[in-house]
């Protein structure tokens, strides 16, 4: 059974808040759900992670992943993993410390480095 993922958003005063446990979550456009077309619970904007009211400069996620990239088609991307860490600071993913996708503000997707490819959602899933 995959470890349940928790993600935590933290700002440069030192606060944080935890979101989960999830099974998963996905990036769909500047927003961050449970699920696809699930209610939002974070939304990036003005360089930050807007959660209840509240701001941060990062998220991160605690637990191995594997990263899935899909399009509103339903054209799927090769599974991408599993990484160690996923993070995500000012519109830019991370796995590994290393860059693995962009958001693409202009056109409202994500631009991932690993195929040269524009994708609406950025399916995470826990690989533990």
């Amino acid at each position: 059974m995959p470890k349940p993922i928790h993600l935590v958003f933290s700002n440069l005063k030192g606060e944080t808040v935890e979101r989960g446990p999830f099974r998963s979550f996905c990036l769909q456009g500047e927003t961050l759900r449970e699920t696809i077309g699930g209610p939002t619970f974070a939304v990036h904007e003005d360089h930050s992670w807007h959660v209840d009211g509240r701001v941060f400069s990062r998220v991160d996620c605690d637990c191995r992943v594997i990263i899935t990239l899909s399009r509103v088609d339903g054209k799927l991307s090769k599974k991408y993993g599993p990484f160690d860490s996923f993070s995500c600071l000012d519109g830019i993913a991370y796995v590994d410390h290393a860059v693995f996708a962009f958001a693409d503000r202009a056109i409202g997707d994500w631009y991932c480095h690993a195929d040269g490819m524009h994708w609406a959602i950025v399916q995470v899933d826990s690989s533990d």
